[in-house]
């Protein structure tokens, strides 16, 4: 990846969130707004983290937050408040580069695959003839909770840390790839 080692993992989180978005071909901003960026970091951050029920996103605080920007220009709660992500985590995101070790090979997998299953379950929803692959708030919402709560997501997390070596191990960027791949796959 250019860059390695100078991005910030944030960024380049970002960055893959971006490009899988433009991969789906959605129509509608939704998929784009910091809101949906921070709802994706609360899905992994117990890659990084040990999971904690208290730190659940509330998810009518977030509509309510999504309405309450729409409708004013003033600064608002930031949503990462709202959303509950722990500091620790928005700490290591925010100050470790890019590299190629397996803490941040663990957190790259762990997005890829939820934003791509979150995706997969939006796409379900706006097949409605109605909606023509629009997205809204409404069932970008029903997508997440959907994913969120699926067996699918805990699968999945308890599977990234033996597929995505521990300690001194490192995946090639090869490697990484099609571990990315079997998990999308299977």
């Amino acid at each position: 990846m250019p860059g390695f080692g100078r991005i910030l993992l944030h960024r380049c989180l970002m960055e893959v969130h971006k490009d899988t978005i433009k991969c789906w071909n959605f129509k509608g901003e939704v998929l784009n707004t910091e809101e949906f960026k921070q709802l994706m970091l609360h899905l992994v951050q117990d890659v990084h983290t040990k999971p904690d029920v208290s730190t659940s996103p509330n998810i009518d605080k977030i509509s309510q937050f999504v309405s309450l920007v729409t409708a004013a220009s003033a600064p608002i709660t930031p949503p990462v408040a709202i959303l509950g992500l722990m500091y620790i985590f928005l700490q290591w995101l925010s100050t470790t580069a890019l590299e190629n070790i397996p803490e941040v090979q663990r957190l790259l997998v762990a997005y890829t695959m939820d934003l791509v299953h979150v995706l997969r379950e939006l796409f379900d929803f706006t097949l409605k003839p109605t909606l023509a692959l629009t997205t809204t708030w409404e069932e970008l919402r029903e997508a997440f909770e959907a994913y969120e709560c699926s067996s699918s997501r805990q699968r999945i997390h308890n599977i990234i840390p033996s597929k995505v070596p521990q300690g001194e191990q490192i995946l090639t960027p090869d490697g990484l790839d099609k571990k990315v791949r079997a998990l999308v796959e299977g």
